[in-house]
C-alpha cells in the first residue's frame, strides 16, 4: 500500500513538473516576439520591423540599428503620453496634433497614413514633457503608465533624454539585430 502511494506521488511530481515547463514554455512562445508593452498593449517585432521599413522610405534613411531604436522610441513616448493624458483627463484632437507635430518638423510624414500616427504620438509626447514641466502631476502620470521592454532591445526610462536605453549587446543580453 505504501509504494503504491509512492508511485501515485513521484508520477504526481513529474506531472506537475513537466506541466510547469510545458506552461513557461507556451508562455515564452507567446511573448517571444514582443518588443514592449505599454499599459498591457504589445508591440510586436513584425510591427517594428514594418513600421522601421516606412519610416525609412518616407524619410530617405536607411534601414539601421539608429532608426529601430528611434521608432520603437516613438511609439513606446507615443502609447505612453496617450495613456497618460487619458488617465489626466488631457486629449488633443488629429488637427491639435498635427499642428503640433507640423511645428515640431514632422509635416512631411503626416502626409503618410502609414506612419502619420507615430509622428503624431511623438508630437502628443513632446507637448506633455513641456507641460510637465508646470505640472507635476503629469509626471507623475507618465511614471505611472506601465512599460515593459524586452530587454534585448533596452531599458525604458522617461526621466531620461533618451527614454528608451538601448543594451550593451552582451552575451548575457542579446544584442538587437
Amino acid at each position: 500500500m505504501i509504494t503504491v502511494v509512492r508511485a501515485k506521488t513521484t508520477w504526481m511530481r513529474l506531472l506537475a513538473a513537466v506541466t510547469v515547463v510545458l506552461t513557461l514554455g507556451l508562455t515564452a512562445c507567446q511573448t517571444g516576439n514582443t518588443v514592449a508593452t505599454v499599459a498591457g498593449d504589445r508591440i510586436t517585432e513584425a510591427e517594428l520591423d514594418e513600421l522601421t521599413a516606412k519610416v525609412a522610405e518616407a524619410s530617405g534613411d536607411e534601414l539601421s540599428l539608429e532608426l529601430r531604436y528611434s521608432v520603437l522610441t516613438s511609439l513606446i513616448a507615443g502609447d505612453v503620453s496617450e495613456q497618460a493624458g487619458n488617465d489626466l483627463g488631457i486629449s488633443f484632437s488629429e488637427a491639435q496634433l498635427n499642428s503640433f507635430a507640423e511645428r515640431m518638423g514632422y509635416g512631411p510624414y503626416l502626409a503618410n497614413p502609414e506612419i502619420a500616427d507615430l509622428y503624431r504620438g511623438l508630437a502628443r509626447w513632446n507637448v506633455l514633457a513641456t507641460l510637465s514641466q508646470e505640472r507635476r502631476e503629469l509626471t507623475d502620470a507618465v511614471l505611472n503608465v506601465n512599460v515593459e521592454v524586452n530587454p534585448r532591445y533596452g531599458d525604458w526610462d522617461p526621466t531620461g533624454q533618451m527614454p528608451l536605453l538601448p543594451t550593451t549587446g552582451s552575451l548575457s543580453v542579446p544584442a538587437m539585430r
